[in-house]
């Protein structure tokens, strides 16, 4: 009988020690955001300067769950790249501001507010450890959509056969190794222009365990200074699976955050599952009665 207590107990501090949860980041009531006006958010200052062209920009970023997004801004233009958050429900576009914070569904995935804007190639989304990338909706915006479908000063209709406008996706790994997902945004098939004009679920499950995720725009009307259809696309409930970790008897790591299985940060103690982020880096699950 005690040789069966002692197996019961090491299962029981094996399943407290570890366990995964699934987690979303769903771009609502994220701290530290606030939206404008318009309904969009591209970014604040920060102490983190840089010279673009002669204005003052900011590199800065927000954090949802195990996602940090990366953004640079400069708000003299005002400018920006990487990941904004919007809540616009209009899907037409004509002026770049704000219209190119538009979808081409008209608000965030199943009826939600909330989605974010992807632009361009240089900023990225830092994932923490111990995490799975499950995937995410993604949808075309209506500033590509208008580029792609229409033309404009800058780009070509796509018309011919082989036309397209995609999107990679790269997850790099802790070992700098990485795995990759292409995305058709847009294409011409048999004569037809065809593209994502709902939200479309991006099945990343077999990316694993990745410390990076990057968004990458390749298309055919690609010129000179590359490519010429607008590198957007539109994303919203990127999820993953975490591991979560009970912190050791005897370490004398302290409390520093606290989350709700969504990601937003607690400043007390909430019903229900808690995650609770320590000094020593680990995290552990705790629940509030």
């Amino acid at each position: 009988m005690k040789k069966i207590y002692t197996t019961l107990a090491l299962a029981m501090v094996a399943a407290l020690t570890a366990s995964a949860q699934n987690v979303v980041a769903d771009f609502e009531n994220i701290e530290g955001v606030t939206l404008n006006a318009d309904g969009y958010y591209i970014g604040r200052e920060t102490s983190r300067e840089f010279n673009n062209y002669g204005a003052k920009g900011y590199y800065c970023d927000f954090k949802q769950g195990p996602f940090r997004f990366s953004q640079s801004y400069t708000p003299s233009y005002p400018a920006w790249s990487g990941f904004a958050i919007s809540n616009r429900t209009e899907t037409a576009f004509n002026n770049l501001t704000p219209d190119q914070y538009n979808n081409v569904v008209g608000g965030g995935y199943s009826g939600s507010s909330n989605f974010c804007v992807v632009y361009g190639s240089m900023d990225s989304i830092s994932v923490d450890p111990g995490t799975k990338v499950n995937g995410f909706y993604i949808t075309n915006s209506a500033y590509s959509k208008n580029s792609f479908t229409k033309g404009d000063s800058y780009a070509k209709a796509l018309k011919q056969e082989g036309d397209f406008f995609k999107v990679t996706v790269t997850g790099v790994k802790a070992d700098r190794s990485e795995v990759k997902k292409e995305i058709m945004l847009a294409e011409v098939v048999y004569g037809s222009l065809v593209y994502i004009n709902n939200w479309r679920w991006v099945d990343l499950s077999d990316f694993g365990e990745v410390s990076t995720l990057r968004f990458s725009f390749t298309g055919s009307d690609t010129g000179q200074y590359g490519l010429n259809t607008p590198a957007y696309c539109v994303i919203d409930n990127l999820t993953a699976s975490v591991t979560t970790s009970v912190s050791s008897v005897h370490s004398d790591a302290i409390e520093v955050a606290r989350y709700t299985l969504n990601g937003i940060r607690l400043s007390a103690p909430q019903k229900g599952v808690n995650i609770v982020k320590m000094s020593d880096g680990t995290t552990r699950k705790e629940i509030v009665r």
